[in-house]
């Protein structure tokens, strides 16, 4: 049960300093967020919070193998991570060897440090060299201000926060009075009169110090000289230089050394590739390297790789954002899935095909499947075929006809339409078109002129044994998230193959489906096909290369089974409809142009696939409603079209009654999937949703289906 205000005020009041006023505003603010827990094997703590712990951190990521954020396996850049040394993104940086203790090193060019005692961090350094013995656990941090550079000290130490006593206001390892005292300077020099003792605001650093002035933060006795020097200079405060170096401008120079880094290797004659496009973007401005870039791509003999190479040489040479679709398959991917025999018709005059095909669940995963990210690095899925209302809700019928021609009907959309000649079928590449996918799937099986060898559609039909008709029941609105159209097309491309008896297995139908969506200019992925056709709760994995051959892992069907566990399900149809098509051609471009964030979340992504196959083998069903509310939360940060304001006002309006929800395709409405704490909750949820239906909003009734899909002939 939610805590309760009065619940709350009881626990809280005792303990805080804060009013009643601002606990109830507390409480009203994060009362409505729920909690998550996991248990895990095994966990470390690694805390950056001081200078100390940051190298020490550092350097058990390294030793742990455990990936920086955003960082991807085998890139073109890695820091040098040793016990002795971390060097990340810096260029001419010269330590002596031997030393028991880390530096941190961090966007620095063009340094010599010859007698660091260790744990020190050196930040933005350019162009500084020094053998003077530099304390251990001391920072130099390098800011810009224009042409001016101001270099500051501190140690890891040193306190950070204001102080109403001075003398705790630690800075290089000393209280700031006795600080003050060794260098001949008081208070005043540092703060106004009056102001709180912070070392953020203390005016601490003087313009273009060399190391022999910085030295003196450190080193004792008092000097005369140095002291001078210090009044009489312009000094800045670390809040100050926060102000007017700020962090876009340190990203700035970071960026510039990292693209010298990478021109250098690029000039060597190395490859790339996990480049993203910003980033080449800055190589290649070089004129001299765009030569030898061109030359690397087209000596690339991997497809993929070529085809990636290609994409972002195109994209330098054109102005905009626009990025160019990269190449995902090659012309002839399904040739010899499709047999190249004269077709002919299988099945008696009187005899009807019935193809029936269950829909999908997408439970994690989703997004990993589809090019260009599976292809480069596979995929990772688990779903669950499901009917609904007690019935497959694809469903294909096809039969002979005695007149020569091609008749379409669509049972739900209650349209039909006619072809009489090769050209009418030639239309499927509008995606609007009712009857794109049955159309492409006979183009796709050879009815074209160029494959038939005649021009005439009617003469064409004579010679394989007579027209056909062509049926489509989808028992399940269009943009509904189920899958409903990759289905669909595997299903009309099965009822076809066995009307003209062309064998085909399951695994050449989920690859020529992705072909079909090619060749209809939706480009989706594998498991939607895979989803519906195949039977069951599924793991389904595959390997990165061009040709997907996904791997299916069947799974404990107990949760979708039992009517405990099951009765927790609540399949709810939104009554929002969406293409799902711009989703998916501004994810691939992210994906093509390698940006560096779509990649993090992607693998996020394809990690909840593994996360949901291990709740559903433990018969976990919290576990399960915590992948499925983390699936909704990474689709969102994937696209702002993934959500709207309908489907935010619906969760508003049902929270508390779900432990885990997702909109079941690329979102922005169709179906969502809500999944209880108990079956208690979910009565509750079920009343909510039917309080809140509108004229086509309503829940739906599902069912594991085992079989997948079947085509019997009557």
């Amino acid at each position: 049960p939610l805590l309760t205000p009065e619940k709350f005020a009881d626990r809280i009041g005792p303990r805080s300093k804060v009013g009643t006023e601002i606990q109830r505003r507390v409480y009203e603010r994060f009362s409505s967020y729920t909690i998550r827990g996991a248990l895990t094997r095994s966990t470390s703590f690694l805390h950056f919070g001081s200078l100390t712990d940051f190298s020490r951190s550092c350097l058990e990521l390294q030793n742990k193998s455990l990936q920086p954020f955003y960082a991807q396996e085998n890139e073109e850049l890695e820091p040098v991570c040793t016990p002795e040394l971390i060097l990340y993104n810096s260029e001419g940086f010269n330590v002596p060897a031997g030393r028991r203790r880390t530096l941190l090193v961090e966007s620095s060019r063009r340094c010599t440090i010859s007698q660091a005692l260790g744990e020190n961090t050196f930040v933005g350094l350019s162009d500084f060299s020094t053998d003077i013995v530099v304390p251990q656990g001391t920072c130099i941090d390098e800011r810009r201000i224009e042409k001016k550079t101001v270099r500051l000290v501190y140690a890891s130490n040193d306190v950070f926060r204001p102080q109403k006593d001075p003398s705790k206001v630690i800075f290089c390892g000393r209280p700031i009075p006795e600080w003050l005292k060794v260098h001949g300077l008081d208070l005043t020099d540092l703060w106004e009169p009056g102001s709180p003792y912070d070392l953020l605001t203390a005016k601490l650093f003087v313009e273009n110090a060399q190391p022999g002035f910085l030295a003196g933060y450190w080193q004792p006795p008092f000097d005369p000289e140095w002291a001078e020097t210090f009044k009489n200079a312009r000094r800045y405060s670390i809040a100050e230089l926060n102000r007017l170096d700020d962090a876009v401008s340190r990203e700035g120079r970071r960026v510039a050394i990292r693209t010298r880094l990478l021109q250098q290797r690029l000039s060597e004659g190395i490859g790339w590739r996990l480049l993203s496009l910003d980033d080449f973007r800055h190589i290649a401005a070089e004129k001299a390297l765009q030569r030898l870039l061109a030359d690397l791509s087209r000596k690339t003999d991997d497809p993929l790789l070529s085809a990636y190479r290609t994409t972002l040489l195109e994209n330098v040479e054109k102005s905009g954002d626009n990025v160019p679709p990269m190449v995902t398959f090659d012309a002839d991917y399904v040739g010899e899935q499709i047999s190249r025999e004269p077709l002919s018709v299988a099945v008696k005059e009187d005899q009807i095909v019935w193809a029936r095909s269950s829909v999908r669940l997408d439970l994690g995963g989703g997004w990993s499947d589809t090019p260009p990210y599976t292809l480069m690095l596979g995929g990772q899925v688990t779903n669950v075929a499901v009917d609904l209302n007690g019935q497959p809700p694809i469903q294909v019928f096809c039969r002979r006809t005695a007149e020569k021609h091609i008749r379409f009907h669509s049972i739900d959309l209650g349209v039909t339409e006619t072809v009489t000649e090769f050209q009418a079928l030639s239309d499927y590449r509008n995606p609007h078109t009712p009857f794109g996918l049955p159309k492409g799937a006979l183009s796709l099986l050879g009815f074209t002129p160029a494959r038939c060898g005649t021009k005439s559609l009617s003469e064409y039909l004579q010679s394989i044994g007579g027209g056909i008709e062509i049926t489509l029941l989808c028992a399940v609105p269009k943009g509904s998230g189920l899958g409903t159209s990759s289905i669909l097309g595997g299903t009309i491309l099965a009822a076809l193959e066995r009307f003209f008896g062309v064998p085909a297995s399951k695994s050449n139908l989920f690859r020529q489906v992705l072909q079909m969506e090619l060749m209809l200019t939706t480009c989706g992925g594998w498991q939607d096909q895979i989803g519906g056709i195949e039977g069951g709760v599924k793991y389904l994995e595959s390997k990165p290369g061009l040709r997907p051959d996904p791997v299916v892992h069947q799974l404990d069907p107990w949760l979708f089974e039992h009517p405990e566990s099951k009765s927790c399900f609540t399949l709810y149809y939104t009554g929002v409809t969406r293409l799902a098509k711009n989703i998916l051609q501004d994810v691939v471009s992210q994906v093509n142009t390698r940006s560096p964030s779509y990649f993090f979340t992607l693998n996020h992504i394809r990690d909840l696939s593994l996360m949901a196959r291990r709740a559903i083998a433990l018969r976990n069903t919290a576990s399960l409603a915590g992948v499925i509310g983390l699936s909704w939360e990474a689709n969102k940060r994937i696209h702002p079209g993934t959500t709207n304001r309908e489907v935010e006002n619906l969760l508003e309006k049902t929270r508390g009654l779900y432990k885990g929800m997702k909109l079941l395709g690329a979102g922005g409405g169709g179906y969502a999937l809500f999944l209880s704490e108990g079956p208690g909750q979910a009565d509750q949820l079920r009343e909510k949703l039917h309080s809140l239906e509108n004229p086509r909003a309503r829940i739906v009734d599902f069912s594991l289906n085992k079989v997948g899909l079947q085509v019997t002939v009557s």
